[in-house]
């Protein structure tokens, strides 16, 4: 749901309203019927609680129950007084929700569910009124320390260039939530609390150190103090962020604060409970296991938004200070339905960059632009890239199926944009269900997206394609109308 909407300036207030209940319910979804039935936050989580994988920290406070104290002091500079000598690794109770088997996320799905139908009515309006009616109301920080609004932040040119789209997808998802009726100043009576620290921006700058004075402010609020970081979420998809393997390296910063955060639900791109929850299974990860073996979690709580994805093509500084960059860089969206579908031109889109990727994934991306002859196979754009941003974003949008294929990663930015480009994905990557399920409480993959085998792509690309060209009519439409939702 969140997919379709990147929040433009020009939007009508209707639509302005409809988006931020859209975009809320999303990130609060695996919680909700935790209010509903009077549960507690432990409820039905799945847990990583290999006792081998604790890393003891200094601080006489932390406990394997609440992982910090409640009131952490801050020097001068705001970072953490405790000499923290690891991040600390404790059992994650994270995911989300299992989404199915039980009563609770059974409800949950009932909910989307009514969404969607048309008993509550199709209009804008009436789908306004029903998400009004959960009332959930969420408190926002707005301490300039944490949220930064109006600061110039210094960014890393090459780091922008690798995660805008990332940056602007937190910003957006901020901005929602700060226009959302569900907004409360009421930090008493507040089921939920938004951090709205620019996490992945941030990331991406000169200025790392400001996370610092973010979160020794966030710490030390009475509200965070109350909850012990309980009921917060902070949205992070940069994929450096709260990563095991980058606590020390890339994003060394935080290491002093993971501790004090680990009560918080963040949001993430990935699900790292799940990749450890799997690694301790014995789930084979293939090319990803060494590298999954590191990428331990660094809060009690997570949930995997997916990746997003602009218009593949970089952002400089100037482009993302742009008031408009949001529009500008998000991708366009043009609804699903049957009559785009039968409309479009070409069976599939997809296009890959000449270099190689890691774990591997260079012959899986390759694959159908070295192994299918065009000539003898229905009109398809398939390639190495389209030089025009313009032609790309008409090209994609103008394609039924588009390719969603692993590479450095198991998840692509390309199913961020067959969403939004109305084009059913399908999905060549065996690990991403698990490793980027999208709201997995929420949304099933498989409603709307075709998932193949990644073996019998790469093995012959000509003969598994050619079969989305005969798909019955029930099947496609099936698919249309989970993906419009």
């Amino acid at each position: 749901m969140m997919y379709r909407n990147c929040l433009l300036h020009n939007s009508t207030p209707n639509l302005i309203r409809i988006t931020s209940f859209i975009l809320f319910f999303s990130i609060v979804a695996s919680f909700l019927v935790l209010y509903q039935e009077g549960n507690n936050w432990n409820y039905n989580f799945s847990s990583y609680d290999d006792e081998e994988d604790f890393i003891i920290i200094n601080d006489s406070s932390m406990t394997e129950d609440d992982g910090g104290s409640s009131s952490t002091e801050v020097n001068s500079n705001g970072n953490p007084s405790t000499n923290v000598v690891d991040v600390m690794y404790a059992p994650v109770q994270g995911g989300d929700i299992s989404p199915l088997g039980d009563k609770s996320s059974q409800n949950t799905h009932n909910i989307i569910s009514n969404l969607a139908s048309e008993s509550i009515g199709n209009s804008v309006e009436e789908k306004v009124k029903f998400l009004e009616d959960l009332n959930i109301p969420f408190y926002m920080y707005d301490h300039p320390n944490i949220t930064f609004k109006g600061q110039h932040i210094n960014l890393n040119g090459n780091k922008l260039r690798r995660f805008g789209y990332e940056m602007l997808y937190d910003k957006a998802t901020i901005r929602v939530l700060e226009e959302s009726p569900m907004r409360t100043k009421d930090s008493e009576n507040a089921k939920l609390y938004i951090i709205p620290t620019p996490m992945s921006e941030i990331s991406a700058s000169k200025m790392q150190d400001l996370v610092h004075l973010a979160f020794g402010t966030l710490l030390n609020t009475t509200t965070f103090k109350r909850t012990n970081g309980h009921n917060h979420v902070l949205v992070a998809t940069s994929f450096i962020l709260f990563r095991g393997d980058k606590a020390k390296s890339d994003w060394g910063t935080m290491k002093d604060w993971y501790p004090k955060l680990w009560n918080i639900t963040v949001a993430l791109s990935w699900d790292p409970s799940e990749i450890a929850n799997g690694l301790k299974n014995g789930v084979e990860f293939y090319e990803y296991t060494d590298t999954f073996k590191t990428m331990k979690p660094m809060t009690k709580r997570v949930f995997s938004l997916g990746l997003t994805g602009g218009t593949n093509f970089p952002i400089t500084k100037k482009e993302f200070s742009n008031p408009n960059g949001l529009d500008l860089y998000c991708f366009p969206l043009t609804l699903a339905s049957l009559e785009k579908f039968h409309s479009s031109s070409n069976l599939i889109f997809y296009h890959s960059p000449t270099f190689g990727s890691i774990h591997n994934s260079t012959i899986h991306r390759q694959a159908p632009i070295t192994n299918i002859t065009l000539e003898n196979f229905p009109k398809s754009s398939i390639g190495f890239g389209i030089s025009s941003r313009n032609e790309w974003i008409q090209t994609f949008r103008d394609s039924k199926f588009c390719l969603n294929i692993r590479g450095d990663s198991p998840h692509s930015h390309a199913l961020f944009r067959s969403i939004r480009s109305g084009c059913i994905p399908v999905i060549s990557s065996n690990t991403l269900p698990i490793f980027s399920p999208i709201l997995k409480a929420t949304l099933n993959m498989s409603d709307y997206c075709i998932i193949l085998d990644e073996n019998e792509l790469v093995n012959d690309p000509h003969n598994v394609l050619i079969k989305l060209n005969a798909l019955d009519e029930s099947f496609i439409k099936n698919k249309i109308q989970h993906l419009i939702l």
